[in-house]
């Protein structure tokens, strides 16, 4: 102890110094010495949680129950979402839970109000969620599912249970997990293993974590019961004193029972969505000055999955929480968040004077054009989102001098180069198209998962994380998105990408055709891939090592046992340019004979549009197609020699709201023509529209499918030419 005081004495504003001397002076039983310690610790430091927390624990020691448990109180103000200090707290006040743990629902009553239901490989019997959201905007959050599993296939779905965080800065407690059989016994057992959320596949990289608990016992009959905690225990949030949560409503299988319970701090305001699945809202002041938010459900219907079915939310409407009460505060205060990451600097003006040099002088479109073509083809996409950098891009000029960035960091690059330009841009908050649209209200940052670049002038958007595509060829997840146009002076609005057009993404063949009396062909012709459908082909013919390979299987159910003679694309790095293929190939089996006659499908075998967009005969839900598009083919088949081609059918005209369909033929001598247009003309189909839709494509099918006939020269009816 003297040599301590001797400290204190030589360095009198060392708060270590301090706690240090009061410490070994409770550990000695000198009660108001350690009390003078503590209290100019406290001097020194008035908002450092550690001082309290170790005055508590020195307190708690010297049996001062209320001094400790004051102290202690002081240092979870300061850093509320400690789990060791709120242990702590628990243990001296005699509590036995944490938040939301007085909320959970005996599994055992709960087992006997819902029994089993025939035909249902799983049903949800109880689903508890309850948070406390802190003036902070960090929260609390308690979870208790209780899940019963009917079928070997429920069991399957239901054996692992998935919960996912961030070590560094949540703390994840797995309170129980167990099985309960149907005789009332239970089996405590389980495992529990984590993974990484990175995907080095896609170049993600996160600092977010997934609990595995599994239950390797579990049996058809057998009731999964699984309760946790997870709290946050960073200093500070992320996103200033923001509180966003969208919590799923439905599932593959039905909830007999869902609960959602959120506390909210002294004067903030809770805004949100009107879910329409029956929920029942209630809201509740509670002493102190803290609001209790409850919505509750009751036999929630399962979610059934189609191929094609519209995003999450349009088919099963989540619960969306949030202390924004609109979007342009969200746009204001992204920008405030990334403002000063998008200050150009002599580097990014140095690069944008390179660029220049590549485009005519003045030509603004070239100068977007060859920003947009450095950041998407020479800067590599890598994400790391840690910590704040899942939402704040990283200075623009760290993007530039490493070369690779993620989606807010490219279009951060992009957006900095056409400033120093002299090109107006703004950053771009998106929601891809298959996450499927949310209600506008409330507004929210939860709900974006990508951000892009837009150009107002022109009226275009510009994603640097489209590899191989151009800039007229915004990728289909973007079309249709959600975005929020980030204004710098405010007046932010909620809005919607438009959805790309039909004769935008056109696919243009012409085909030379040589038939020989054997059946076989050699057939010469060109591609013009222009569009959507163009980054496909730039990615399918990257490699000249298996660009015939590739071809190959792209025909091989059109024209079975084809083989490439000869394949040339042109330049695929020109992503502003359609790319074109010229090719030789040789099929052996393009025609059959009947009798003297050659029959043939003009257009191949194996069209199917009925299999390729509407295999289901019907749909409880929206199908969402790719894009609208059109594809052009003109056949000129040479027919052998002596043969002439006999009753062509007649010019085919198919309209309806959904594409079109022509087909033309005309023979000339022993040479046929037989040209096709096929529309597709819409992004989405209404489930009442799709038995429509489907018959539509299946005349197509039929049509395209139609066979003709050769014979010989003699046999053929002079009126065989069609105009």
């Amino acid at each position: 102890m003297k040599e301590q005081r001797e400290l204190n004495l030589l360095e009198p504003w060392s708060v270590e110094t301090w706690l240090r001397t009061a410490e070994l002076a409770a550990a000695n039983g000198l009660f108001d010495e350690a009390r003078e310690g503590f209290a100019r610790a406290r001097e020194i430091a008035p908002e450092n949680a550690e001082v309290f927390e170790r005055e508590g624990h020195a307190l708690a020691r010297l049996n001062d129950t209320a001094g400790a448990t004051a102290s202690l109180a002081r240092a979870l103000e300061l850093r509320p979402q400690d789990p060791r200090i709120k242990e702590a707290l628990k243990a001296l006040r005699g509590e036995g839970q944490g938040f939301g743990e007085d909320l959970a629902r005996e599994a055992a009553k709960v087992i006997a109000e819902t029994r089993p239901l025939e035909g249902e490989d799983s049903v949800v019997l109880s689903e508890v969620v309850a948070t406390k959201v802190f003036p902070s905007g960090l929260a609390s959050r308690f979870e208790q599912l209780i899940v019963r599993a009917q079928t070997p296939r429920g069991v399957e779905a239901e054996r692992n249970q998935w919960v996912t965080y961030s070590p560094d800065r949540q703390e994840l407690r797995i309170l129980r997990a167990r099985v309960i059989r149907p005789d009332g016994s239970i089996v405590e057992s389980h495992a529990e293993s984590e993974r990484s959320l990175s995907d080095t596949s896609t170049r993600l990289y996160y600092d977010a974590r997934a609990r595995l608990v599994s239950f390797p016992t579990l049996a058809p009959g057998d009731v999964v019961e699984l309760s946790y905690r997870l709290d946050d225990t960073a200093n500070d949030n992320l996103l200033s004193d923001y509180f966003g949560d969208v919590q799923g409503l439905q599932s593959e299988a039905i909830k007999a029972r869902f609960d959602y319970y959120l506390f909210a701090p002294p004067g903030r305001t809770i805004y949100s969505n009107e879910p329409g699945v029956g929920l029942e809202k209630r809201e509740e002041a509670q002493p102190d000055g803290s609001r209790l938010y409850h919505w509750s459900g009751r036999d929630l219907p399962k979610l059934t999955p189609e191929p094609g079915m519209p995003g999450g939310p349009e088919v099963a409407e989540p619960l969306h929480v949030s202390t924004y009460k609109d979007w342009d505060s969200v746009g204001r205060y992204y920008w405030g968040l990334v403002r000063d990451q998008l200050t150009p600097t002599d580097e990014i003006r140095e690069q944008v004077a390179e660029l220049k040099k590549t485009v005519p002088a003045g030509d603004e479109l070239a100068m977007i054009r060859a920003v947009y073509d450095f950041v998407v083809s020479r800067t590599r996409y890598v994400g790391l989102e840690f910590g704040i950098h899942g939402y704040k891009p990283y200075r623009v000029d760290k993007v530039l001098a490493r070369r690779f960035g993620d989606c807010k960091d490219k279009a951060s690059l992009m957006n900095a180069l056409l400033r120093v330009a002299g090109i107006d841009s703004r950053l771009v908050l998106l929601r891809m198209k298959r996450l499927g649209k949310l209600k506008p209200y409330p507004a929210s940052l939860a709900v974006f998962d990508h951000a892009i670049l837009y150009v107002p002038k022109y009226d275009l958007f510009l994603d640097g994380t489209a590899e191989l595509h151009g800039t007229g060829e915004l990728p289909v997840q973007d079309r249709g998105a959600t975005v929020l146009v980030v204004q710098p002076d405010g007046g932010s609005v909620l809005g919607e990408v438009p959805e790309a057009k039909a004769a935008d993404n056109l696919i243009a063949s012409e085909y030379e055709v040589a038939l020989s009396r054997a059946g076989d062909a050699t057939i010469s012709g060109k591609t013009v891939v222009q569009g959507l459908p163009a980054p496909s082909y730039r990615r399918t013919y990257q490699s000249p090592a298996t660009r015939k390979q590739h071809y190959e299987q792209g025909w091989a159910r059109t024209f079975p046992g084809l083989s490439v003679k000869e394949l040339n694309v042109g330049d695929l790095t020109a992503i502003e340019r359609p790319v074109e293929l010229t090719y030789t190939m040789q099929v052996p089996r393009y025609s059959q004979r009947e009798e003297d006659a050659l029959s043939f499908q003009p257009f191949g075998q194996g069209h199917s549009y009925v299999e390729s967009y509407a295999a289901l005969s019907a749909r409880q839900h929206d199908l969402v197609l790719s894009y609208p598009w059109i594809n052009r083919s003109s056949f000129r088949i040479a027919l052998p020699e002596g043969f002439a081609a006999r009753d062509l059918p007649a010019p085919v005209e198919l309209k309806s709201p959904f594409g079109a369909l022509t087909i033309r033929y005309a023979a000339d001598g022993a040479s046929l023509k037989v040209e096709s247009e096929v529309l597709l003309a819409v992004s989405r189909v209404s489930a009442a529209e799709y038995p429509a839709f489907r018959a539509f494509l299946g005349l197509v099918d039929q049509a395209l499918s139609r066979r003709l006939k050769a014979v010989p020269a003699i046999e053929a009816p002079k009126s065989a030419q069609v105009e």
